[in-house]
């Protein structure tokens, strides 16, 4: 199985991962560039700039990570189905991930900000500016904007 293709934003370049049922793998326009133990839905995604690549793996424990431009970042209990997100000067990379005990986390490069609550379901990460994101998360069972500086 595979999901959609996704395009660069300078339209040079196109990716996706798919799944054969033993392994996963990451295409970059028509080469295998990444291989892992299996690929998450939600796709892969293109930076700004065109020039960088994320998607959400799982490894043969049962982990969930995001690989950026190949190389595996922090291992989470599960990535959950939130597209990460490039700055805009595509620099930094942002996604959400679940710790073990069930706690909600922000990741921004290295960064990890608890989101306590959680996340809303069909929330997204945005960018204000490069230093700024904002996404909504669960607070007394009602929505709320949290901004983090950068």
């Amino acid at each position: 199985s595979s999901d959609l293709v996704e395009f660069s934003p300078d339209s040079s370049h196109h990716a996706y991962g798919a799944n054969d049922g033993k392994k996963g793998v990451v295409v970059i326009d028509t080469e295998v560039k990444w291989r892992c133990h299996k690929v998450l839905r939600g796709g892969a995604l293109f930076s700004n700039d065109s020039k960088r690549l994320a998607i959400g793996v799982e490894e043969p424990d049962g982990s969930q990570l995001i690989m950026a431009d190949g190389i595996p970042q922090m291992k989470f209990l599960s990535i959950p189905q939130i597209r990460p997100s490039f700055s805009p000067d595509s620099e930094h990379l942002a996604y959400c991930a679940l710790e073990r005990g069930d706690q909600t986390v922000l990741v921004v490069d290295t960064d990890v900000h608890p989101l306590p609550g959680g996340i809303i379901k069909g929330a997204r990460l945005v960018w204000e500016d490069s230093r700024h994101i904002h996404t909504i998360v669960l607070d007394d069972l009602k929505g709320r904007v949290v901004r983090l500086n950068r």
